[in-house]
């Protein structure tokens, strides 16, 4: 599997993932933005994070999800709770 950078999620912004948050539980999550995060080292690629938003009531704990899309496949990503809004929950993905 080739190594996702943030132009791979960037070009699906505002697109639907879906999130298996649990065996009998999957919900439908929103991709709300793609940040690079400082520098790339020596051969390693670019840092960047995603933030998916899951309208869903519950806070699911940090903790590593299936996701999954119908251009970049499935993909398990530690996600980590990280605002609660009216319309759900939002969640970070940090790629080093």
């Amino acid at each position: 599997m080739k190594q996702l950078a943030s132009g791979d999620f960037a070009a699906h912004l505002n697109a639907t993932f879906r999130i298996r948050l649990a065996a009998d539980r999957i919900v439908d999550g929103r991709l709300l933005e793609v940040k690079e995060l400082g520098a790339a080292v020596s051969d390693r690629r670019q840092p960047f994070s995603v933030v998916f938003e899951l309208l869903d009531a519950d806070v699911w704990p940090q903790a590593v999800y299936r996701v999954s899309h119908s251009d970049l496949g499935e993909l398990d990503l530690f996600l980590v709770p990280i605002d609660q809004n009216g319309d759900g929950v939002c969640y970070e993905a940090v790629f080093t």
